[in-house]
């Protein structure tokens, strides 16, 4: 018995010592500029009725992947999730991650009419910058059996990983604090 014990620590003392990872990049989304983005004003739908309208961009914009590195998201209470290339990557995962993040939503319709006297003031102006930045609009019909108010609450807000098409909210996380990117060399 001892000896399988000596022999399993062993095994996984050269496990991690063949693999020697390289921070890349943290991500803190307090911090984020989601200005680099495209971001999308998304409509999620639950039984054909809207539950919830934020400004989301999808993760693989942001994080952008190579195949030699991964992502390790932190979330508040110290739970964390990683994401290989192959978990967010547009060629491999037709169905979008979505990450809400923390704008103002838009709630003027289609239409923008801009005055002279606001064209003197384009430069600083949070009304056009929350209304062009809520261009893309974007519905998503919810697969899941069933959703409670609790859910809702809990899910979608800022910061929060949001699968669309999934049929449960198993894999949906919220709170997120930080991403770092790693590279195995």
């Amino acid at each position: 018995m001892k000896n399988t014990i000596l022999l399993v620590a062993m095994l996984l003392i050269l496990t991690f010592n063949l693999y020697s990872f390289e921070k890349v990049n943290t991500l803190d989304l307090n911090n984020l500029d989601y200005s680099k983005v495209e971001q999308m004003r998304v409509n999620f739908k639950f039984k054909g009725r809207v539950i919830a309208t934020h400004n989301a961009v999808e993760l693989n914009k942001i994080l952008k992947l190579n195949q030699n590195e991964f992502a390790e998201v932190y979330f508040q209470g110290g739970d964390n999730v990683i994401y290989s290339h192959y978990d967010i990557s547009e060629l491999n995962n037709q169905n979008p991650l979505l990450l809400i993040d923390n704008k103002n939503v838009s709630s003027l319709g289609d239409t923008l009419v801009i005055g002279e006297d606001e064209l003197l003031n384009l430069e600083n102006n949070t009304l056009l910058e929350t209304e062009l930045n809520s261009i893309l609009d974007v519905q998503y019909q919810l697969n899941l059996k069933k959703l409670t108010q609790m859910d809702i609450k809990d899910y979608f807000k800022p910061s929060s990983i949001i699968y669309p098409f999934d049929n449960s909210i198993n894999r949906w996380k919220s709170k997120i604090e930080k991403i770092i990117i790693y590279k195995n060399n």
